[in-house]
């Protein structure tokens, strides 16, 4: 503002001091060429601020791209020659992926129940507060408060716990998604779009532990049953992919270069995980693309105690996306199942 009330006082001395005529074309060239510096300054500056993201963007893309091609021409190798990838780098990888399942899938399940374990376990030492919250929302009573407070706090650790221990899998499977359908009731969160996805997104990894569990005990029983129990074990590893991959939907934010890379690879990924090629490998490096960023957004540990809602909200985001990981990880660890493009190619 000052700059401006400047500005003009300087035209105004001008003109009053010279001859009217020649000052005003005067002023006039000389307002073009300060706007044209300007204009010139200010895109030299976003040249200089963009250059960097735009060439790490291209790089990344063109990175990108080639190993997806080189493992579209590994393939078209390996089904004309029935020899494993030529690949080096790939080959490394699928051999650590297989050698390393059975440590794999643990992990993956540790981190995808994590997010029940966290929720259970912070309604116990805060239900002071929780029992406050749900009788404010509700307008009830503290008994109604704290029955839902014990009955959440029961169906979430007592069901991870066993699932873990592998005992009554499916009905621990069923309760989990009981609680995150009643906490979406109780709390009143139907219209919140990121808990819904996220909500989604860890149903998703409950339906690949679901699968992995008919896949065991379809190797004990007969040959028909064992086809029956394999369909639908396909079935529920195409449903789980496509929840999993939602959980990127609630991490889209395109506030720089850096960021729009890391989203445009993300969603290429997802779609290669949604339609089930590549699918181990893709899931991989959607696994260390979200555990950076779980880190870098979601660092609980660096808020200050005393910000509680802060801290509980940031808590809450990275066990959520721990178990998404955990999700993610189930992939790595089982692979797209029967209805996806790598069973398509194996079996051409």
């Amino acid at each position: 503002m000052a700059g401006s009330i400047l500005w003009f006082s300087i035209h105004f001395w001008f003109l009053n001091a010279c001859n009217t005529s020649v000052c005003l074309n005067f002023l006039v060239v000389f307002n073009i060429s300060v706007c044209a510096t300007f204009f010139a300054v200010i895109c030299s500056y976003l040249v200089v601020l963009l250059s960097f993201p735009l060439a790490f963007f291209f790089f990344f893309f063109v990175f990108f791209f080639h190993l997806l091609s080189m493992s579209l021409l590994d393939d078209v190798g390996r089904s004309r020659s029935g020899a494993g990838s030529g690949n080096p780098l790939f080959r490394k990888l699928d051999e650590f992926l297989v050698v390393n399942k059975h440590i794999i899938l643990p992990i993956a399940k540790v981190s995808l129940l994590s997010t029940f374990f966290e929720d259970g376990l912070r309604m116990m030492l805060q239900h002071a507060d929780q029992a406050r919250y749900i009788r404010h929302i509700w307008k009830g009573t503290y008994a109604f408060a704290y029955a839902f407070i014990v009955l959440n706090c029961l169906i979430q650790l007592l069901p991870a716990t066993l699932i873990l221990l592998r005992k009554q899998v499916k009905v621990a499977i069923g309760c989990l998604m009981f609680a995150a359908l009643l906490q979406t009731i109780v709390y009143k969160m139907w219209f919140d779009w990121t808990f819904f996805l996220r909500t989604l997104s860890v149903t998703g990894g409950l339906l690949f532990v679901l699968a992995d569990e008919l896949n065991q005990a379809s190797n004990i029983f007969s040959l028909s049953f064992s086809t029956n129990v394999n369909k639908s074990s396909n079935w529920l590893q195409l449903a789980g992919r496509l929840l999993i991959i939602i959980m990127f939907l609630t991490h889209i934010r395109f506030t720089g270069g850096f960021r729009i890379a890391v989203e445009v690879v993300g969603f290429v990924l997802m779609g290669l995980v949604a339609i089930g090629f590549q699918t181990k490998r893709s899931a991989f490096v959607l696994v260390v693309l979200l555990l950076v960023e779980n880190v870098i957004f979601n660092a609980f540990w660096m808020i200050p105690i005393r910000q509680k809602n802060k801290f509980d909200f940031t808590l809450y985001d990275f066990f959520q996306t721990m178990s998404v990981i955990g999700g993610l990880l189930m992939i790595v660890a089982l692979g797209a199942g029967g209805v996806s493009l790598d069973k398509s190619k194996k079996s051409i």
